[in-house]
């Protein structure tokens, strides 16, 4: 299975080999803790089998060193066609441009999936200070009536996946392109369940305990809820959200 979004696979390293060719600029989205930072700035430089090569990200004009295993989200537009990824940092490097020209660039792991996206659609918020959002997962490939579910809390949402963070004494661990059946409900929905098939895009360790918070992008699948309307339901309680995040800080900023 594979996102509703995602290109052929041919489509796939085509745009991706016309991106390094072209040199064409990305925005790059960071997963640190549990929450995200945006607005870095980069640029294709090369299509390698085992890696993407990105010049080295800028965040206010200043370089970003992205650390072995960082999840990172990149988006750029290749025409009138915006597409985005899920990887991961791989490697540093040099790369020589031309001859007496060379920069500082970031090797990310080839994507799984290359999506068209618009970045407005998976806005990413928060859901910490909000009350406990349980989540429960089962392997897509086990009996769901015998077997017992993960249970997790969601850290963050988005109209394309959700990270959640596992309990501290749990035997299972999550590894990235495991596919598992979400469960899970928002705040002050009448109790909808939404249900989702999902991939694991990357697991964080989180550091001295067994906790892993584990980013899941939602897949179609047959028998779930994942369908326009369930969609449109969380696009529209993360846009809540944001505007509600963005108030509390203007009022913050008023009274200091």
């Amino acid at each position: 299975m594979k996102p509703i979004t995602a290109v052929e696979s041919d489509v796939r390293d085509n745009v991706l080999a016309e991106a390094a060719a072209r040199n064409l600029p990305a925005d790059l989205v960071l997963v640190r803790g549990e929450n995200l930072q945006a607005n870095l700035k980069s640029r294709f430089l090369l299509c390698e089998p085992e890696r993407l090569l990105l010049e080295l990200p800028t965040h206010n004009g200043r370089p970003v060193l992205l650390q072995p295993g960082q999840f990172v989200e990149v988006y750029f537009k290749v025409n009138h066609d915006r597409f985005g990824f899920d990887s991961r940092a791989v490697s540093h490097c040099t790369v020589e441009l031309n001859r007496g020209t060379s920069v500082e660039a970031v090797g990310v792991a080839p994507p799984r999936f290359l999506e068209r996206r618009q970045r407005r659609k998976f806005y990413r918020v928060s859901v910490a200070s909000l009350p406990t959002m349980e989540a429960r997962l089962c392997p897509i490939d086990a009996d769901p009536k015998r077997s017992v579910p993960i249970t997790a809390r969601l850290c963050n949402l988005s109209a394309g996946g959700v990270a959640v963070l596992t309990g501290a004494r749990g035997a299972h661990r999550f590894v990235r392109d495991r596919e598992y059946r979400l469960t899970f409900s928002l705040p002050d929905d009448a109790g909808e369940l939404f249900e989702f098939y999902t991939v694991v895009c990357h697991v964080r360790d989180v550091f001295q305990s067994r906790r892993q918070i584990v980013g899941l992008a939602f897949l179609p699948g047959e028998g779930t809820s994942h369908h326009g309307a369930a969609i449109e339901r969380i696009a529209r309680f993360v846009a809540a959200q944001q505007r509600e995040q963005l108030f509390r800080t203007r009022r913050r900023k008023r009274r200091s």
